[in-house]
Order: structure tokens, then C-alpha cells, then sequence
């Protein structure tokens, strides 16, 4: 079998893993992720598929993902949208819906997670996981940021601290889920073996 024809048997198969990105107003930035993902679902060795579902985004965010599927028309990569928007929650819950994978990823938009990391997760479900998610907030993790980049991963953590402080003493939180620190973003992984009517 060529290159080009195992390329494109890759292509045509269903996918093994999908890798879902909920997104709201990412502006520009939405471009560098794209070619990202597609980067590196080209080169993965097995079938895997991103799909990119725009809540509610007022900010041109479908006309850059529109014209850059036209310029690079890849079906591995697709475009879910809806208005208005309904949050981050229904947004994820839209796309693993309509993810074809075996294994169903997903994390922000933002690329918060290296590909490495997200590449651990569907190998941990490969390996029979029935459910894998990656925190920062592991005593364990060690969390690699550029030098470039430190003062903003500062400020991130800082408002998660305060925003996840400020909420459990005003709400009735019992639980300190990741919603109240995601600061640093969310990466969970689940693999499906029916059809996912309960998500």
C-alpha cells in the first residue's frame, strides 16, 4: 500500500479516538489550534478525528474555521456551531454526542494540554481505562510553562483559587470538582462502548 493510499484509508475509517473542543469566543488563536489538531491527527499512526464545536461564538470564529476547512478540506476535522450559547457543559455534551470514536476525548480549546498528554489519556483507555482524567492540580503533576508564559499561568491560578474560594463559600458546593479550579484547563477521556444517549 503507497503513502498517499494508506493516507487516505486512515481518513476513511472511523475513527478509534475523537478529540472534542468546545470553544466560545477564542478570536483569533482559533487558527493556530486548528492547524495544531490537524497536525497532529495526520500523524497519528491509528484513526482519530477533532471536532471543534463553537458555543454560541459571536467573535468570527466560524468564518475562520469555515475558510480554513476550505483551504485545507481535511474530514477527520469538523465543525459543530449553535447559538446561542448554552455554556461549556452543553457544548462538550454536543460534541462527544456527535464524536464517532471509540475512545472520546476532550479538553479547552486553548491547547492547555501538550498533544503528549492527550495522547497518555487515549493510550490509558486503550489499556482498559474506563475513564481518564489529567490534573494539574496532582500533587504528581509537574506542570511545564515557558518562561514566556509564567506571569500569565500565575494569574490563571491565582483567579481559579479565588474565583473556586469565593464560590464554595457563597454557593452550596460541596465538592471541589475541576469547574471550580480550571484554571489550568480540563483533559478527560472516556471510552464508549454503547451508544452515549446518557451523556
Amino acid at each position: 500500500m503507497t503513502t498517499l493510499s494508506l493516507t487516505r484509508a486512515r481518513t476513511a475509517a472511523r475513527p478509534l479516538v475523537s478529540l472534542v473542543l468546545p470553544a466560545y469566543n477564542p478570536g483569533p488563536s482559533i487558527e493556530g489550534t486548528w492547524r495544531a489538531v490537524r497536525d497532529f491527527v495526520r500523524v497519528r499512526p491509528d484513526p482519530w478525528e477533532a471536532v471543534f464545536v463553537l458555543d454560541g461564538c459571536t467573535d468570527g470564529t466560524a468564518d475562520r474555521l469555515a475558510g480554513l476547512a476550505s483551504e485545507f478540506p481535511d474530514p477527520r476535522l469538523r465543525v459543530l456551531s449553535h447559538a446561542p450559547n448554552r455554556g461549556k457543559g452543553f457544548a462538550v455534551r454536543r460534541g462527544l454526542l456527535a464524536a464517532r470514536g471509540a475512545y472520546r476525548i476532550f479538553t479547552d480549546v486553548d491547547l492547555a494540554y501538550s498533544f503528549d498528554d492527550i495522547a497518555r489519556v487515549a493510550d490509558e483507555l486503550r489499556h482498559g481505562a474506563a475513564v481518564a482524567i489529567a490534573s494539574r492540580d496532582h500533587p504528581e503533576s509537574v506542570v511545564q510553562v515557558p518562561a514566556s508564559r509564567l506571569g500569565y499561568a500565575f494569574r490563571r491560578w491565582l483567579q481559579s483559587r479565588l474565583f473556586g474560594a469565593a464560590a464554595r463559600r457563597l454557593l452550596p458546593v460541596t465538592q471541589r470538582a475541576t469547574f471550580w479550579r480550571g484554571g489550568f484547563g480540563i483533559l478527560v477521556g472516556q471510552k464508549v462502548t454503547t451508544h452515549p444517549a446518557h451523556y
